[in-house]
């Protein structure tokens, strides 16, 4: 018969109380994958370690896969812009582009030219044309 004594044992690593599970090391499961896996008794997951925010001033979000000490969204622009904090200007609204359509058509249906409309407003005659089929709003 064999000698299963030493599963009554307690695992080598201090202030584990679990029993143990591998022979041949001393250490319960838990300890014992922890060592297989990362080759350390002490290693502490990434979700229990403590987290950093982000470096840039009056951000509160939490850094992730330590992207330069930045949040996602001020990595984000880092990449696109070159800097952390720049905010791209927006273009016009959908009610101030809706507005400027009517104001073509209206000129166009006066009988004004394409490329007088163009200059007028700065945009291309294409895109003047585009709004006239109603393919871009």
């Amino acid at each position: 018969m064999v000698d299963k004594s030493w599963r009554l044992k307690t695992c080598k690593v201090p202030n584990c109380n679990r029993l143990i599970g591998v022979k041949k090391t001393g250490l319960c499961h838990f300890h014992y994958n922890r060592l297989i896996t990362h080759f350390d008794l002490n290693y502490v997951p990434i979700k229990d370690r403590p987290r950093r925010k982000c470096i840039v001033a009056g951000c509160d979000k939490i850094v992730r896969n330590r992207k330069r000490g930045f949040c996602r969204s001020h990595y984000s622009r880092w990449q696109t812009y070159g800097s952390p904090i720049y905010k791209p200007t927006r273009g016009p609204s959908y009610n101030q582009q809706t507005a400027r359509n009517r104001t073509i058509r209206y000129l166009r249906a006066q009988g004004c030219s394409m490329q007088y409309i163009a200059d007028l407003h700065n945009i291309s005659r294409q895109r003047v044309h585009q709004i006239l089929i109603r393919r871009y709003r």
